[in-house]
């Protein structure tokens, strides 16, 4: 008997180690609940517009890129093309700009300045002699005119009296001796105007004209100023955002699907408008999918990030996911009422984030799952 009296020691020791062991375990495995959540996008319009086509209805499964909703683009796409168009023209007045004028602008400035002064030297000095030679010859011509125009009349007025001429002659003389009288008036007034020379009027407005054609053709030569230059450059830049922003108003017209999930809402029909940034449809996101649980502040530093957890559901009996714990917050908050956990409610907690690998996409949000957490990552096994 007493032969197994240090064997009876033994084992009543390695059944309270045992005993221990898994008290100790209880202690360094805790076990919460929560509910499993996925994000949602809202998505919509910055632009708006009317509705052409809905390629979604709810529960669709849709993949990113996928087109969902198309909406009117032919004001936006006429954006566009307004937009093309001005900064095309602002480039190009840019170029002509910084390139500075041709020798084709210079060489007519030149002439343009050669005119100007000519036609002011010509008022300055008045008219020439042999231009008030020519118009005395002229007048004495004109004045011939008249008098052969009034012999001429006279007598188709005798001959008519005698009805040896027509009444259609004597018209037509009457009309010549008009004629006559008014083209002798404009050279006496052409006449006049020579003799009593140009005005101080005109003389004033042609030395204007020769100072304008001599800055037109100084401003040729020295080129375009750099202010000028600095000015088309920013307007070429205002052009190009302008574009940019048709462009994008334009890409605004088609509502994708930024990644993969299924239609949660879309409630909207060919024919419907929608105002800019409103909601047109909502998508829950296949990832990524988590859950939110507390644990008490005494466990806290045991539960650093990366940690890995073993995440099980009801429908899925005997089937452990993966997750891994991407945040927790750093602000404590009480026990939600939602919530079961060991400690009392009165205890401040902290929420963790547990993202949850599901390969299968068998969860979905709004399951209650168990997250079981290793505190110290032991077994039974390393005793």
């Amino acid at each position: 008997m007493k032969r197994f009296i240090p064997f009876i020691f033994l084992a009543v020791a390695l059944t309270a180690f045992v005993l221990w062991g898994r008290e100790k375990l209880s202690e360094d495995r805790a076990k919460y609940s929560g509910t499993i959540e996925a994000d949602e996008a809202s998505l919509g319009s910055k632009a708006g517009g009317r509705v052409l086509a809905v390629n979604a209805k709810e529960g669709d499964t849709v993949k990113t890129g996928d087109l969902l909703i198309q909406l009117d683009s032919e004001v936006l796409e006429a954006q566009v093309r307004k937009a093309e168009a001005e900064l095309e023209r602002a480039r190009q007045r840019q170029l002509e700009l910084e390139k500075g004028a041709r020798a084709q602008e210079i060489n007519k400035a030149e002439a343009l300045l050669e005119k100007a002064r000519q036609q002011y030297l010509l008022l300055k000095n008045g008219p020439r002699k042999e231009d008030i030679q020519v118009a005395k010859a002229n007048l004495d011509a004109a004045r011939a005119e008249v008098q052969l125009a009034a012999v001429t009349e006279k007598r188709q007025q005798e001959l008519m009296r005698s009805k040896n001429t027509t009444q259609e002659n004597l018209d037509r003389a009457r009309t010549e001796a008009i004629a006559a009288q008014k083209r002798l008036e404009a050279v006496e007034a052409e006449l006049n105007r020579l003799l009593a020379g140009f005005r101080v009027e005109e003389i004033q407005a042609a030395k204007a004209q020769a100072e304008a054609a001599t800055a037109e053709l100084s401003l040729a030569r020295e080129g375009t100023r750099t202010e000028q230059i600095a000015q088309s450059r920013a307007e070429t830049m205002l052009a190009e955002a302008v574009l940019e922003k048709a462009r994008a108003d334009l890409k605004e017209s088609a509502i994708v699907a930024p990644s993969e999930g299924v239609v949660e809402s879309c409630r909207l029909n060919p024919g419907d408008l929608i105002e800019p940034n409103q909601t047109a449809l909502t998508i829950i996101l296949h990832t990524p999918l988590w859950v939110r649980i507390f644990v008490p502040e005494s466990h806290l530093g045991k539960f650093p990030l990366k940690q890995k957890a073993g995440i099980s559901v009801q429908s899925h009996p005997g089937r452990q996911f993966e997750g891994v714990a991407v945040q927790i917050n750093r602000k404590a908050e009480f026990t939600p009422r939602n919530v079961q956990t060991p400690e009392t409610r009165d205890d401040l907690v902290f929420g963790i984030k547990i993202e949850i690998s599901d390969p299968d996409r068998v969860l979905r949000p709004g399951m209650v799952a168990d997250v079981r957490l290793e505190l110290y990552n032991i077994s039974l096994n390393s005793y």
